[in-house]
Parts: structure tokens; sequence; C-alpha cells
């Protein structure tokens, strides 16, 4: 956090420097990062139809209009020669990777027919939703292949270790699910952290007393905790041991028994495998995640989703 903090001063030192900002108040621009606590606004990180977009990818004219116009911007400080935000950064840390790379890039000449992407120099998600004009502004924009594109990324997420860029990596990569996982898994750690910081809703003494209260004073408040348990326990373990995209070939005490799909958590697999053959087997993420080879007779290997006999 202490080094996010840094590289926002060096952000806001660059831009006062730029005359960019004009008369604005930096405040103005970016979330305080001086502690763990979140923004109160959800970061910008998925909702532009232009972010980590090409012009082939988009179909609607507005849309694409929309888009031409702003790679357009987003071009000209390189093809009329003039200083972009980059020149400020380098002078305020000319020993920082990123900003060195960007330089390097800005004036690479990619051959014809080289798919491109805009690229947000300052990354979109350190921005507050009110500076979206200075943020979006050619200044602050930079065209870039798709490998330069992940490579920026990566840069940042070595430096800084922030989770919405490893989404952005993951997106540029073609994984959009997980991308989106990552980014509502970052959003919910950062809103537990605002709350615990304030001292709000479960961090709260009085908070949990009510709703303790509440709770008990339900006539089914026996059943509706046992179900909350169980409800809660598996939605914590969706998607860790296995996804439903994912299949595995089960053998069961050596030859080919089953095969296993569209399921979201070890317990899943646990049932149709109890299912398949009553044992006394407790757990089958072991088997999933290879910590184990064999769990009474059961054992497993995943396949490959484009090329298997499942």
């Amino acid at each position: 956090m202490i080094q996010k903090t840094l590289f926002i001063n060096t952000l806001v030192n660059a831009i006062i420097s730029s005359g960019l900002l004009g008369n604005r108040d930096p405040g103005d621009l970016f979330y305080d990062y001086s502690t763990n606590a979140a923004p109160i606004d959800p970061p910008l990180v998925e909702d532009d139809i232009f972010n980590n977009m090409s012009l082939d990818n988009i179909t609607d004219p507005d849309d694409l209009i929309q888009t031409e116009t702003i790679l357009q911007e987003a071009s000209k400080p390189l093809k009329q020669d003039n200083p972009n935000i980059i020149t400020w950064l380098l002078n305020e840390d000319h020993n920082n990777p990123y900003f060195t790379f960007l330089n390097d890039v800005s004036v690479k000449e990619y051959p014809p027919g080289t798919r491109t992407h805009i690229h947000h120099i300052i990354p979109k998600h350190l921005f507050k939703r009110s500076a979206e004009e200075f943020f979006n502004s050619s200044f602050n924009l930079i065209v870039l292949s798709i490998e330069d594109h992940k490579k920026a990324h990566q840069i940042l997420f070595d430096l800084y270790g922030d989770q919405k860029d490893y989404g952005a990596i993951l997106l540029l990569q073609g994984s959009m699910n997980d991308a989106v996982r990552v980014w509502r898994q970052a959003g919910a750690r950062a809103t537990n952290e605002l709350m615990r910081s304030q001292q709000r809703t479960v961090f709260n003494q009085e908070f949990q007393i009510e709703m303790g209260r509440r709770s008990l004073s339900r006539p089914d408040a026996l059943e509706t905790r046992s179900r909350g348990g169980r409800l809660g326990g598996r939605n914590r373990n969706i998607g860790r041991a296995i996804r439903p995209e994912d299949r595995y070939l089960f053998y069961r005490n050596g030859p080919e028994f089953l095969c296993i799909f569209n399921c979201s958590t070890g317990g899943d697999v646990l049932k149709e495998l109890n299912k398949a053959v009553p044992t006394n087997l407790q757990r089958a993420t072991q088997l999933l995640n290879g910590s184990r080879k064999n769990l009474n007779g059961w054992s497993c290997k995943k396949l490959n989703t484009e090329n298997n006999n499942c």
C-alpha cells in the first residue's frame, strides 16, 4: 500500500508539472491509497466499450465510430510529435520500468494490419469516476499492440501487485470469466477493508448484536441458520477445486469408470462419486488437486477440454 501511495504521488507531481490539471485540485483525480480503505466508488475497470478493445471486435456502428474517434485522439500526441503524459512521468521517475517501457513503445511503428488496443497510461482504476475527462484525454492514451498491452499491465502488476491489473492481463489473454472473477474478488476485499476501517456492518459490535437478535427471533431460526451455513460453505468453495467447464476422468480400482463435468465444487464431485459407488469417501478435492493419487479406490486425471473422450 505504501508503494502504491508513492506511485500516486509520482503521478500527481507529473500531472501538476505538465500543467494539464489547470486549477483543479489533484485530490479530485485519485483515490486515497494511504490506508487499506477502499474507494467509495467502485473502480473503473471493465465498463467502457473501448476498454481493451480493437476495432475488429466491435459490431455496433455507434460504438465503432466512438472507438475510432478515441483511437485517433490517442494517436495525436505521436503523430504531431506532441509530448504526452509519459514525458512528465519520466521526469519524476526515470528509473520506473513502466514509464520507460511506455516511452520505448511510444515510438514503435507497428506493421500494417497489427491489431491494436487503447491503453490508459495512468491506469483508469486509480481515478475517481468524476475524473473521466482527464483519464480519457489524449494525453493519457496510447495505442499499443495486444502483446505490448499485456506487457504494460504485467509490468504494473509486477511493480504494485494490483489485482485489477492482473484481471486486465487475464482479459487480454481471452479469459473473460477469470478476469471478472478477479475484479469481483478485489472489489469484495477492498469493500471488506473499508467496512473494517470504518467499524461498520460485521465489524461493529452493536450491528452484530442487533443482527443476532433479529435472527434468533425468527420462528424458523434453527432451520434458516442451518441452511445458510451449508449454502455459505458451498459458495465459498465455488470454482476453487473445479469449474463447470473442467472435465475429469475418474478410475475405479484401475479401469476408467466415470467422467465428471458441470461441477463447481469438490462437494459436487463427491456427491457424484458417492452416487455412482457408495463409499466412505469424505472429500474429493485432494483427488482433483493431485495431492492424493488414490482415495477409497478412486483416482482421476484432468482432460483437455478441446480434445477429450468424455
